[in-house]
């Protein structure tokens, strides 16, 4: 997986189970994928080459490829596919080593987020499939374009910064150096949405951790990640996930 970090379309996030055994697959994949292992241990094997999946690892399939399934212990899987443009380089399927707990977090909270019928779904999850799929490269020693370098730096700092209520456009032109014209293309390019609209998907996700993980207010809890309007944040968090924030927490 290399050079280019933009991905063109989320197919579907499910998740399923393995019983121990042999599986096939003998027609190749319809499409790229990212998958999780939340408990179990399988071997994958390839046209000359193989790895092992265990709980909490994450591993990409290529499109197209072509492979074995041995299950060694009953197992859970999460598996997002997607499609990486057609003039983009062909990866290769592989197993991603020291990846971060966080990021096997985030495929439960996307299979969340793709079950939602909400308007904004599809944003939050191309939010965070690019966290996941951002993390899993760093682990590779790939090369990127200076499109997704931009990308990825922008987004760190919107990452590192986005408790502050005056976090704006202008903040990621000056840690750029490029224009606001540069960086809403990159954003429509990368993500599929606008800089505010990322960093508002950003806090929102924040936000959910918080209200089952935290005591705090509402009103706290908009004012901690970044909201200085409590009645917005709880308008965008509706819109997002279908519920306001004071039900989520009692749901």
């Amino acid at each position: 997986m290399e050079k280019d970090l933009s991905i063109q379309k989320i197919h579907k996030v499910f998740e399923g189970d393995f019983n121990i055994g042999h599986l096939e697959n003998k027609n190749g994949r319809h499409s790229d994928a990212l998958c999780c292992f939340p408990y179990g241990r399988a071997l994958y094997s390839f046209n000359g080459y193989s790895f092992e999946v265990s709980a909490g690892e994450v591993f990409f399939l290529s499109k197209g490829s072509k492979y074995t399934i041995d299950v060694l212990e009953k197992s859970k899987f999460i598996c997002v596919d997607f499609d990486f443009p057609e003039n983009g380089d062909i990866r290769k399927s592989c197993l991603f080593d020291g990846i971060a707990q966080s990021v096997k977090n985030d495929f439960s909270k996307l299979l969340r987020i793709w079950r939602t019928n909400d308007a904004c779904r599809m944003q939050l999850a191309f939010s965070i499939l690019y966290n996941i799929y951002y993390e899993a490269i760093k682990t590779q020693n790939g090369t990127y374009t200076r499109s997704s370098e931009l990308f990825s730096k922008i987004t760190s700092y919107i990452l590192e910064n986005y408790k502050d209520p005056a976090l704006s456009v202008s903040d990621l032109v000056n840690i750029s150096g490029i224009s606001d014209v540069h960086i809403r293309r990159i954003f429509k390019s990368e993500a599929n949405t606008t800089p505010i609209r990322y960093i508002n998907f950003v806090r929102l996700e924040q936000a959910e951790n918080m209200l089952r993980s935290s005591n705090l207010t509402v009103s706290e809890i908009s004012d901690a990640v970044g909201f200085s309007d409590p009645f917005y944040f709880s308008r965008l968090f509706k819109r997002a996930f279908g519920i306001s924030p004071s039900a989520y927490r009692n749901k």
